[in-house]
C-alpha cells in the first residue's frame, strides 16, 4: 500500500471516528459500526489506485506527544552555576529529560513551553535561571522570609538536539534546594 493510500485510510478513519464518536453517547463504537469500519477497512485496502491528497498527513511517528515532569528527591545545595539534576521522573514522553545531567534535549524542532519552580529554606534565598544552549532565558526567584517559592514559565523554539536546562546563578555562597517543591518541566506546543 503506497503512502498516499495509507495517508487517504488515515483520513477516512479519523472522519469515521469523528463522525461515529459524535453520534455515540458514550464514545463506545458499536458492533455496528466497528463492522462498517473493517469493511471500510478492506474496500481501501483492495484499492490499488493511489489518492491525491491536499496536505501531507503526519505518521503516527510525528504526532508523538513530548513532556516531562522532574522533581528532586532530597534537599540539594547547589554552588554556582551549577545544574540541577532533577531526580524523580514523573513522566518523560519522548525521553527528552536526562535525569544523570538535569539536560533536557530537543528529540525534533518546534515550540517547546518549559516551567520551574523553586523553593527555599527559611534565611536562605535561592535566584535560579533557565539556559537554553548556556544561554540564560529566563529567572526564578525564592526570598528568605520562610519557605518561599517562585516560578517561572517560558516558551522558545529549539533546533532538534537544543539543550535546556535549570542552575544557580552566580553567587557568594552554595544554597540548599527544598525536596519535591523544586520542579522542572516541559512539553512540546507543536513542531516547526
Amino acid at each position: 500500500m503506497t503512502r498516499k493510500v495509507q495517508n487517504s485510510l488515515f483520513l477516512l478513519l479519523l472522519l469515521v471516528n469523528f463522525v461515529f464518536c459524535e453520534n455515540s453517547s458514550d464514545g463506545i463504537w458499536t458492533k455496528e459500526q466497528l463492522h462498517y469500519l473493517e469493511n471500510l477497512k478492506r474496500e481501501i485496502g483492495q484499492n490499488t489506485e493511489e489518492i491525491p491528497l491536499p496536505i501531507d498527513v503526519p505518521t503516527i511517528n510525528e504526532m508523538q506527544p513530548i513532556a516531562f515532569y522532574a522533581q528532586l528527591s532530597q534537599t540539594l545545595t547547589i554552588g554556582d552555576l551549577q545544574t540541577v539534576e532533577y531526580d524523580v521522573v514523573r513522566v518523560n514522553v519522548g525521553n527528552g529529560y536526562d535525569k544523570r545531567h538535569g539536560h533536557f534535549t530537543a528529540p525534533v524542532p518546534g515550540l517547546f513551553y518549559f516551567s520551574f519552580t523553586v523553593m527555599s529554606f527559611p534565611d536562605k534565598s535561592v535566584h535560579m535561571e533557565i539556559v537554553k544552549n548556556g544561554a540564560v532565558f529566563g529567572n526564578c526567584f525564592a526570598d528568605s522570609h520562610g519557605y518561599e517559592s517562585g516560578t517561572s514559565t517560558v516558551i522558545t523554539q529549539l533546533d532538534q538536539g537544543d539543550m535546556v536546562w535549570v542552575r544557580h546563578v552566580k553567587t557568594e555562597s552554595s544554597q540548599p534546594l527544598h525536596p519535591l517543591y523544586n520542579s522542572f518541566t516541559g512539553f512540546l506546543i507543536a513542531r516547526t
